[in-house]
C-alpha cells in the first residue's frame, strides 16, 4: 500500500507562480507534470522544473514557498500515480470556486497535460483504443469553450463526472505508458 500525499493548495501555488512572474497557471503546471510523468515515469523533479522554467515561463524567481509547493506537488503526483487505491487527483480550484473558473482551469490542466505527454512521441501511436479515446477527449477538453451557469445543479453534477473521467483517464494513460515493455523472445526454450 502506498502513502497518499495531498496536493498543495491550488490558490497558494497559483499565487506563488504569479509572484515569480510565471506565464503558467497552477492547473496547467500540474497537467504538464502529469503528462511528463506519463511520457517518462522515471522523470526526476529537477527535469520537470526545467521544462516548466523553459517552456511555460520564467519561474527562476520562485520564492521558497513556491519551491516548496512545487516539490509537494511533484511528490503528491508521484504518490497518486503509484497509489493502488487510485488516489491521484488533478490540481484544480476548490469546489467553492465559480464553476466557470474551475472549467477554465480544467482546460488549462489538459493543455499542460497534452504538452507534457507529447514527449512520449512514437509510443502514443501504440495506445489501445480506450487509451486513445481518453487522449482524444483530453485534447478536446483543452480546446473547449466552457459556458457554465454557476447556479445550475446539473452543471455541478457534470463537473464531478468530468473530473472523475479526467482522473481515471489519466491513470489509464499512465498505467499504459509506464508499463514495462514485454520482454523480447530470446529464441531459446527452457526444458
Amino acid at each position: 500500500m502506498t502513502t497518499r500525499l495531498p496536493n498543495p493548495d491550488h490558490d497558494a501555488l497559483q499565487s506563488a507562480l504569479a509572484r515569480a512572474g510565471s506565464l503558467s497557471l497552477a492547473a496547467e503546471a500540474h497537467g504538464l507534470l502529469c503528462g511528463l510523468l506519463c511520457a517518462d515515469a522515471g522523470l526526476p523533479a529537477r527535469s520537470w522544473r526545467e521544462v516548466l522554467l523553459t517552456e511555460l515561463g520564467d519561474i527562476a524567481a520562485v520564492d521558497a514557498e513556491g519551491s516548496r509547493l512545487l516539490d509537494e506537488l511533484y511528490a503528491a503526483t508521484r504518490a497518486g500515480f503509484a497509489d493502488e487505491e487510485l488516489g491521484f487527483e488533478p490540481l484544480l480550484p476548490e469546489d467553492d470556486a465559480p464553476l466557470a473558473a474551475r472549467a477554465e482551469a480544467l482546460g488549462q490542466w489538459c493543455q499542460g497535460f497534452n504538452y507534457g505527454l507529447a514527449r512520449a512521441g512514437e509510443r502514443l501511436a501504440t495506445l489501445g483504443t480506450e487509451a486513445r479515446e481518453v487522449l482524444d477527449d483530453l485534447r478536446e477538453f483543452a480546446q473547449a469553450d466552457y459556458e457554465t451557469d454557476d447556479a445550475d445543479e446539473e452543471g455541478e453534477a457534470a463537473w464531478v463526472e468530468l473530473v472523475e473521467y479526467l482522473r481515471i483517464g489519466v491513470l489509464l494513460l499512465y498505467a499504459t505508458l509506464a508499463a514495462p515493455a514485454p520482454a523480447a523472445e530470446s529464441g531459446r526454450r527452457l526444458h
